[in-house]
């Protein structure tokens, strides 16, 4: 809607007021076309902006926390599990080679302090 009335407001200007072609010669329906689309632009990031916070406020009614930002469901988790699962096979190769190299993962360690001495963690 806001994008039909900028496009014709403007054509409506160009076509009673604007003496383009006079002023500017050839060139004046570049210029014609660039700022129209400017106008444009402007009418589609004011949709876009006006649709998110219709959006926000939908959810902030629904009780989601939408605050700073909008919370959209995740529409495929299969990235999520397969970094879980990438996760969980580095650590079992992890525990794997301490195993084989004489350390047990599960008894408690000794590492070295600030100082000179030594103590347990576990």
């Amino acid at each position: 809607m806001v994008l039909g009335l900028s496009v014709g407001g403007f054509s409506f200007y160009i076509a009673n007021f604007a003496s383009y072609s006079a002023t500017y010669g050839a060139i004046g329906g570049v210029i014609i076309l660039v700022v129209a689309c400017w106008i444009i632009n402007i009418a589609l990031l004011m949709g876009a902006v006006v649709d998110v916070e219709f959006s926000r406020l939908s959810q902030l009614r629904k009780g989601v926390a939408a605050d700073e930002e909008l919370q959209y469901p995740v529409r495929d988790d299969t990235l999520f599990a397969r970094r879980e699962l990438s996760n969980f096979r580095d650590l079992v190769h992890a525990q794997q080679i301490r195993i084989q190299h004489g350390g047990d993962p599960w008894r408690a360690r000794t590492v070295p302090c600030f100082r000179s001495t030594s103590r347990t963690i576990g």
